[in-house]
């Protein structure tokens, strides 16, 4: 759910070209024209064999060590219960060092092998904890619940701006204020999946060493910068403090963790229920001008 992120530059556009149909109708058409392509490239990606994902990238690593990391990622997929992600071995994205994409675990070999195998296993457990959350549709909720109206705000700001609608000192206030609330709540909610990844982690694995290894290790190659007091409401990741602490007081729990079926199913509807207010919206809602 990627296209949704960009709603704010779509109802700028939208009310470029449609000046008359008003800031509503234009929103909800914005809405419209993206759900759809959302959800079926979502449904696409779920479809396609795993060797989709890095069949045309260039490897930085030699065979044997594609095979190993490819050998323990499957483990610890299949310790997670989720399907293993494409491995991709590369340093040619330098600003990260793991990180994983859809079905695509991206790892820079520099990093990696600069680590205890300990600290390795504790990674890749991170990365695949990431996936299993995923399948809990958190991000979509993600995307509608934050992502979609804070766009909406920053493109009335915008458009104000630019004397394409008018808004009045409270609206334009509004605006302004969920504009930052959104991107708050964005922070705050990455910095709790980082310490659930940490943990969620540790209960794959059955044990705590790899992740403390994690952070000890890592903590020394990318400290915590200087400014992090004044800047932490901004921060998508917890200090390495908090997240040894963390790891550390944590309880082990058996896994894998079934999520609740009713749950995910109600969480599935959310972009259809949208879909179809959206759609409302634009049959038949005043234009605001």
């Amino acid at each position: 759910m990627f296209l949704v992120r960009y709603s704010g530059t779509g109802v700028v556009v939208g009310l470029f070209l449609l000046s008359k149909w008003g800031f509503v109708r234009v929103a909800a058409l914005a809405l419209v024209i993206q759900l759809p392509p959302n959800i079926l490239l979502q449904r696409g990606f779920a479809s396609l064999p795993t060797d989709f994902f890095v069949k045309s990238k260039k490897r930085e690593a030699t065979d044997a060590q594609q095979r190993q990391v490819d050998r323990l990622v499957a483990e610890i997929a299949a310790r997670a219960g989720v399907e293993a992600p494409a491995v991709w071995l590369t340093g040619s994205i330098s600003r990260i060092a793991a990180g994983i994409f859809e079905r695509m675990l991206i790892i820079n070999p520099s990093f990696y092998y600069s680590l205890s195998k300990q600290a390795r296993r504790g990674v890749i457990a991170h990365e695949i904890a990431h996936q299993y959350d995923q399948a809990s549709r958190e991000r979509l909720v993600t995307d509608l619940g934050i992502f979609v109206p804070s766009g909406i705000a920053d493109a009335a700001i915008v458009l104000d701006l630019l004397g394409r609608v008018q808004l009045d000192g409270a609206a334009l206030s509004a605006c302004i204020v969920f504009v930052i609330i959104g991107k708050l709540a964005l922070a705050k909610l990455s910095r709790i999946n980082e310490r659930q990844a940490d943990l969620l982690a540790t209960d794959i694995l059955g044990e705590k060493k790899p992740m403390l290894a994690v952070c000890e290790e890592v903590s020394r190659r990318y400290p915590d910068p200087l400014w992090l007091p004044r800047a932490r409401l901004l921060r998508t990741h917890p200090s390495w403090q908090k997240r040894r602490l963390a790891v550390e007081k944590h309880k082990l729990r058996r896994h894998p963790r079934r999520l609740w079926p009713l749950a995910n199913a109600i969480v599935a509807l959310i972009p259809w229920v949208t879909l179809i207010a959206a759609g409302s919206l634009l049959a038949g809602a005043a234009p605001w001008r």
